[in-house]
């Protein structure tokens, strides 16, 4: 891997991006924002950092995304890498962020089931997620319709996974608020990669973005 091809800019847009939607979350899971729904927050946050920096990285802010991307071959090695070692840096910083406002140890309120069906929920819901972001992808949005189409995607896609889990979608937030397990690792990684993966075969040019 060559990381000399890495430059600061992407890897601290990652970092601050995935740090502040692991905030937003832990911030809503704690009652903090009671009157919006986490998956609209959620989807809101991703939007604006696709808006913001999404020219210096794609704004992934989900190892899951950075997989998907990288089985494409849109992304090398050195930048994977890169990338989610700031995401689940990003999010463990905003589990020590959060535990400062809490004043003590930050104890998860979220329900934590390893099993089956909690993955095939978080599976079915990165596979909406990953198909919408191969699609911004495939059709090189940007600005506006990127971010309508990421975020858009990414709530839908909780929505799709709460029928039977918590609907994270995303490894790095799910270990900020002490969800990460079997479940919540595979099943967002591999519905990731699938989803894009569908896309790119059916729409584009010989299996490819």
């Amino acid at each position: 891997m060559d990381f000399s091809k890495v430059t600061p800019g992407p890897v601290v847009a990652e970092f601050f991006g995935t740090f502040t939607l692991a905030l937003v979350v832990l911030a809503s899971i704690w009652g903090v924002l009671p009157l919006v729904p986490t998956a609209i927050l959620a989807g809101l946050t991703l939007g604006l950092f696709v808006l913001s920096v999404g020219h210096a990285s794609g704004a992934n802010l989900n190892p899951a995304i950075t997989l998907g991307l990288y089985s494409l071959k849109k992304l090398d090695s050195a930048h994977a890498v890169s990338f989610i070692s700031a995401q689940l840096s990003g999010a463990l910083v905003a589990m020590v962020v959060m535990s400062l406002f809490l004043e003590g140890e930050l104890v998860s309120r979220v329900t934590v089931n390893a099993d089956y069906k909690t993955f095939f929920a978080e599976f079915l819901g990165a596979l909406l997620f990953g198909f919408g972001v191969a699609s911004a992808v495939a059709q090189k949005f940007n600005g506006v319709n990127a971010a309508l189409l990421v975020g858009g995607s990414l709530s839908l896609g909780i929505v799709l996974a709460s029928l039977g889990s918590t609907g994270v979608l995303n490894p790095a937030v799910a270990t900020s608020i002490g969800s990460l397990n079997w479940s919540y690792a595979l099943g967002p990684i591999l519905g990731a990669i699938i989803g894009m993966n569908v896309y790119a075969m059916s729409f584009g040019k010989k299996g490819r973005l």
